[in-house]
């Protein structure tokens, strides 16, 4: 009988079950206002994955995860004033995760430390935002393959960009930024997870009609890099990049009613033979042998849409989100080219110092939908389907939080490098405003 341990160590829960907002995640005047009514955590950091030879009975050297759900931050308030301003939370963590297939069995605990620093100047026409901390972790891990749950001691950056505003008012809001940008304020699990490109990102946000009610277009151009935010020399055959367009409508007719939707284009070039490498026993279609011969089957370009819907607001007793994303690559053969995801969640505000969330998703995640490598471990990246339950309770007052998720996923088609899964995780985080 195979039994499932539960450990106290560093993990989290994934976008798909963030309370969805109707502002966008790279509005910080916006997400200030949500946060402080709210107390929730923002979108937490992205598995890094694991490495290993083409020889089913070889060992490999796992390089550390850190998942989109371990994050320990969440949105920070800037003061609401027309001069220069800083806002630092600092959060501190305990979590666990216990993994068990066929191939593995992982038990971790840890701790985190988290610092989230906003600091706007020169007429809030600037924004800098530094994300990031540290992850002691300890445990066992047996696996045949590398195991991107082995519990290690790193360092975490979340995001670090400069925003340069050079226009806004009540209708039209124009941005520009650049630097390590947080993957994450997609919410595109079966595209891209919670990984920190250096890149750059422009964006115009046009409001329309009412408050919640706006048009976005944004634009992105980044480098697809490891954990380290930097790849092997001589190990791809030009400069890889990943560009993401998209356009977005938010609607709120009512206090009862919020709607969102957008459509994306999307398109990787030029991955590094070791990302390729690593992402075979993560499920994708590869050929060749070893870090250094192996490559992807297909390429990777298409669209992703996604849209949700909320029902009641913060301050009801009750609110009630359900949302989806859909992923089509249009260089991969049908059935092998798709990435659905699912979610419901509810929101009860027991009291004005108590509030729980419970949450459930779907998902199916393809074999090359998406670059396994860069996708969200929060649904056990390619090649895989399953469900997830979740509950969270948080303390306002006390910007207090417990949160776990069990989740079970088991292979679409047959690989020697994936069997049903299942994981545990329980994380407690305790957030302080330092400024």
């Amino acid at each position: 009988m195979k039994r499932t341990v539960i450990i106290i160590g560093l993990l989290s829960i994934p976008s798909a079950f963030a309370a969805p907002s109707s502002a966008p995640a790279n509005a910080p005047k916006n997400t200030s206002k949500k946060t402080k009514k709210s107390s929730k955590p923002a979108q937490p950091n992205q598995a890094a994955l694991p490495s290993g030879s083409t020889q089913a009975s070889t060992v490999v050297t796992p390089v550390p995860k850190v998942s989109q759900a371990a994050r320990t931050t969440v949105a920070m308030p800037l003061k609401e004033d027309r001069s220069s301003s800083t806002a630092i939370r600092m959060s501190g963590s305990i979590a666990g995760t216990s993994v068990q297939d066929e191939l593995r069995q992982t038990r971790s605990a840890g701790f985190g430390i988290n610092l989230d620093i906003h600091h706007s100047f020169l007429d809030k026409m600037l924004v800098a935002h530094i994300d990031g901390g540290a992850t002691l972790e300890a445990g066992s891990s047996q696996a045949i393959f590398a195991d991107e749950y082995t519990p290690s001691n790193r360092f975490v950056l979340n995001e670090a960009a400069l925003k340069f505003i050079p226009y806004s008012n009540d209708i039209t809001t124009a941005a520009l930024e650049a630097g390590a940008i947080d993957q994450a304020r997609f919410d595109a699990p079966g595209l891209i997870g919670a990984n920190a490109f250096p890149g750059a990102l422009e964006s115009a946000r046009f409001a329309v009609g009412g408050p919640g009610n706006f048009v976005e277009a944004s634009a992105e151009q980044a480098i697809p890099v490891n954990t380290s935010l930097s790849t092997r020399l001589g190990d791809s055959i030009g400069s890889p990049s990943f560009f993401l367009e998209r356009a977005k409508l938010g609607l709120r007719p009512s206090r009862e009613f919020g709607f969102e939707g957008w459509a994306s284009y999307f398109s990787f070039s030029n991955l590094p033979h070791s990302i390729a490498h690593e992402s075979r026993y993560l499920g994708n279609s590869v050929t060749g042998l070893g870090a250094s011969g192996a490559e992807y089957l297909y390429g990777f370009s298409g669209f992703e849409s996604g849209a949700k819907l909320i029902f009641g607001s913060d301050k009801d007793q009750i609110r009630v989100s359900l949302g989806g994303s859909y992923v089509n690559n249009l260089d991969a053969p049908m059935g092998a080219n798709g990435a659905i995801l699912g979610f419901a969640r509810a929101d009860f505000n027991v009291s004005s110092r108590v509030a729980l969330s419970p949450r459930f998703e779907a998902f199916r995640n393809e074999s090359d939908a998406s670059p396994a490598y860069y996708n969200s471990s929060d649904i056990l990246h390619s090649n895989r389907t399953g469900v997830g339950l979740g509950m969270g309770l948080l303390l306002p007052r006390d910007a207090f939080e417990l949160e776990t998720r069990w989740v079970t996923a088991q292979p679409i088609e047959t690989s020697p490098f994936q069997a049903n899964t299942q994981v545990i995780t329980i994380k407690l985080r305790k957030a302080y405003d330092l400024l």
